[in-house]
């Protein structure tokens, strides 16, 4: 008799706590984020001047910001939940319940060449990007402007991670949500972006929550609409240690604007 593969409750967002998110992913550098931290770095260090970034759905986060401090001019962070940015406000202001970066930190210093990070290095750096990131804005991937019209094409350099992908599990609502992300980039800016691999769902905590079940292909066809196909990378990282948690690899992508 063939076994009935049980469906699993799907969250929405309203159900979705930031802390459960870093308890979940957060409290030490996990294999998917080594990975992305990797990558992101790479594409950080081979830009040639340092300008305006924009991460688009940061969650409650700060690592990527911090591997981006010392390549860019300035960071806006952009989040669909309030939750998300209030947590991202804490770090900043260092207010007492803030969530503790040191351990991501001292792994991007160790990625950029420093044997043994002290304390002080990774206070320096995380003071860093804390004067970087000068703006927080509350933004929909679902409107057509996201951040609004006068943010259209604004930025040199865009950075998503697992953003779009962990928002739906439809996969043309992903596609609207990539196309109105990339029209945040400047023409001849760069994207930066990371997605589950063939995951319809992602745990945090008791929950889970909507992945669109993407790969490759479908992340190539929908970045070649708005970005120069010769420019495009895509780069896959087999993750079975996050099986448990829905998904067993990442995309990793980065792309020309036309």
């Amino acid at each position: 008799m063939k076994k009935i593969k049980k469906k699993l409750p799907i969250s929405s967002f309203q159900h979705w706590k930031a802390q459960d998110y870093l308890n979940e992913f957060y409290l030490v550098v996990v294999p998917d984020e080594r990975e992305a931290i990797k990558f992101q770095l790479d594409i950080l260090k081979k830009r040639n001047k340092k300008t305006l970034t924009l991460e688009f759905g940061c969650g409650p986060t700060l690592h990527r910001a911090i591997a981006a401090a010392p390549y860019v001019s300035e960071i806006h962070m952009a989040d669909y939940l309030e939750e998300n940015l209030e947590t991202v406000k804490n770090w900043l202001e260092s207010k007492n319940e803030f969530h503790n970066w040191n351990h991501y930190t001292k792994y991007i210093l160790e990625k950029e060449g420093i044997q043994q990070p002290s304390l002080d290095q990774i206070h320096e750096r995380e003071s860093l990007t804390r004067k970087k990131i000068t703006k927080l804005f509350q933004a929909d991937a679902s409107f057509k402007d996201p951040l609004g019209i006068k943010y259209r094409e604004f930025y040199p350099f865009v950075i998503s991670g697992f953003c779009a992908d962990s928002a739906t599990d439809d996969k043309k609502i992903w596609n609207t949500y990539m196309r109105n992300i990339a029209s945040l980039v400047l023409p001849n800016g760069s994207f930066f972006t990371a997605a589950l691999m063939n995951a319809s769902h992602y745990k945090t905590g008791n929950k889970y929550f909507p992945s669109a079940n993407i790969n490759r292909i479908d992340l190539l066809k929908v970045l070649e609409l708005d970005f120069n196909p010769k420019s495009i990378t895509i780069e896959e990282r087999d993750l079975p240690e996050h099986q448990h948690q829905g998904y067993k690899g990442i995309l990793l992508a980065h792309a020309i604007k036309k």
